[in-house]
């Protein structure tokens, strides 16, 4: 059905802009934050790339957390969606969308 690509698009989309304003974001901050806390600007919340700890403010953590959490979400619900309308056999190799 139509809906079932729509409804797939739409969240694929969604899901695949929030991952990207993650990565986008992680690594603005690994390059620009301090390795060390500084308790007089409010930079105390550790990030950790891999080994790599990085402070930032309360704000810049929870927009990094809030996207990486919009992006699995999203990706959960992209899979379902996908599993409810995805595409379904009709025989010999063809597919159409339910």
């Amino acid at each position: 059905m139509k809906i079932g690509k729509t409804l797939f698009g739409i969240c694929f989309a969604m899901t695949f802009g929030a991952f990207a304003v993650n990565l986008s974001t992680f690594v603005y901050y690994y390059e620009t934050s301090p390795r060390k806390p500084q308790p007089k600007v409010g930079e105390i919340y550790k990030l950790d790339n891999h080994g790599d700890i990085f402070y930032v403010t309360k704000t810049e953590s929870e927009l990094v957390w809030y996207a990486f959490y919009c992006g699995m979400f999203g990706s959960l619900l992209t899979g379902a969606i996908y599993m409810r309308f995805g595409p379904k056999r009709i025989g010999l190799g063809r597919t159409r969308w339910r």
